[in-house]
């Protein structure tokens, strides 16, 4: 079976974690299209990487992409003809709007509302130009959660032409709960405006009032998803989805996930969990062919300094002070400890550093301890080939259930506790958790006593790619 098929890959993040799901259908045999909805650097190597593989890139513009960037592009640039063209299409300047009647607010709400419905009226314009250009015999997207964007809009009225629109994933964290937790979190953050909680204003209340289902509460808190204006945009325009919270949402025809944990996210009794797929990570795919692969199993091996018959401890390093949650002094005195704690047990270690991570702050491990740090392979390389996983409560930890690999969590921000808001994010089956360095010790040492199972097999673990793949192409068609 083959057919013609659109990838809409709105960000970055969904490029590095789909490729492998667009590689499959070109390799299938399938026409591909793939809609990039994005504009920077990466976008053009994007862009060039899938030309390269035989698919057909479309360019979503740049007033309605999610970022723009780089001078050196006449289509993408900020000059001053760009500029004045998108304005023309406005129906007027909104920031001298808002500055002119900022303390009225009614009327500041109505020219956003308008503001919004004159983008969402060209995004829908964009996308059914899309959707009408070919006979698309199915429609991929990611687990979106947005108001009045590309993916809206791509969505809705892929499901008015009756297209099949599935779900591609591209994390290990799904659900209501996930969404409604992160948008908090966004807000107290700074990340987000507070003009998104019920009682920031007049309007908001208003709005809250005629719309209850827009708005959900955490921590004490009544919160929108986005901004009431664009959301009522929205409405006006028929992009509002079904289930506003839900993420993704329930009417994908399937929707992909990670794992059986990613799975379990979802399943809040109002979801429709016959339609969900676990399929793995299709970034995994690299690493689950090298299995398979001697020559480049040995250029691993060599990489870290082992052998593979060699065991393992794969040590993720916690990034708290790169990621600025906890200061210097303390990320230091907790990194020697946890290094001293390890080095007890008998059994080589190999260090995965985050991207933030500077490598030369952590260089002397290797000297100290005799401790490796791969900087050629990220973790999920690594991950099929260890013993057993030491890590802080990070979303690759679901790489262990699929590997069927020991996990030991090391939590000294109480991220993993019972009462944690984020427990059901990092409370994974199986797992073992400790919040102290002797707790450490005692759960490595008693997993470094049992003998280590067999080594994996590409068999073993199937690719996440073939699993949709094959799904989709035995699917009956009308």
């Amino acid at each position: 079976m083959s057919g013609q098929v659109l990838f809409v890959i709105s960000i970055f993040n969904y490029h590095r974690e789909v490729e492998p799901i667009v590689d499959k259908f070109i390799q299938g045999g399938w026409e591909v299209d793939v809609l990039l909805g994005w504009q920077d650097q990466d976008a053009l190597i994007a862009e060039k990487e899938y030309i390269s593989k035989g698919a057909n890139v479309i360019w979503t513009p740049f007033e309605m992409a999610y970022g723009s960037g780089f001078p050196e592009k006449k289509h993408f640039a900020n000059t001053k003809e760009n500029i004045a063209k998108r304005q023309e299409t406005l129906p007027y300047r909104l920031q001298d709007v808002k500055k002119i009647l900022k303390n009225i607010s009614i009327i500041q709400f109505a020219a956003e509302v308008l503001f919004h419905h004159r983008r969402i009226t060209r995004l829908k314009e964009f996308s059914a130009q899309i959707l009408d250009r070919g006979k698309y015999d199915i429609v991929f997207q990611g687990p979106f959660h947005s108001v009045g964007k590309l993916d809206n809009t791509v969505y809705t009225l892929a499901k008015q032409r009756n297209l099949p629109n599935y779900c591609y994933p591209v994390s290990a964290y799904h659900g209501r709960s996930n969404a409604i937790m992160s948008r908090k979190q966004n807000i107290s953050a700074g990340m987000v405006q507070p003009n998104l909680y019920k009682d920031n204003n007049f309007i908001n209340r208003i709005i809250a009032f005629i719309f209850p289902h827009w708005l959900e509460k955490f921590e004490g808190k009544v919160f929108f998803l986005s901004h009431p204006s664009l959301m009522y945009a929205s409405y006006l325009q028929g992009v509002e989805l079904e289930d506003i919270w839900a993420k993704p949402q329930p009417g994908f025809d399937s929707i992909f996930v990670f794992s059986n944990f990613s799975k379990s996210l979802l399943d809040d009794g109002r979801f429709p969990m016959e339609k969900v797929q676990v399929c793995g990570v299709p970034l995994l795919d690299k690493a689950i062919m090298r299995l398979s692969c001697r020559e480049e199993e040995h250029k691993l091996y060599d990489h870290i300094n082992l052998t593979p018959d060699d065991n393992f401890i794969l040590l993720n390093v916690e990034p708290s002070f790169e990621h600025h949650y906890c200061e210097e002094e303390i990320h230091w005195k907790r990194f020697d400890q946890l290094m001293k704690t390890v080095s007890e047990i008998e059994m080589p270690v190999v260090l995965s550093l985050h991207p933030l991570c500077n490598y030369n702050n952590y260089k002397h491990v290797i000297k100290e301890y005799g401790f490796n740090i791969s900087s050629d392979y990220k973790i999920h390389d690594l991950y099929p080939f260890c013993s057993l996983v030491l890590s802080f409560a990070c979303s690759t930890n679901i790489f262990a259930e699929m590997f069927g690999k020991p996990l030991v969590i090391y939590d000294f921000f109480d991220l993993t506790t019972k009462n944690s808001p984020r427990a059901a994010e990092f409370r994974l089956p199986n797992a073992k958790f400790c919040y102290n360095f002797q707790d450490i010790k005692i759960e490595l040492s008693k997993i470094a006593q049992i003998e280590v199972k067999e080594k994996l097999t590409s068999q073993q673990t199937p690719m996440a790619s073939d699993k949709v793949f094959n799904y989709i192409t035995n699917l009956p068609r009308n």
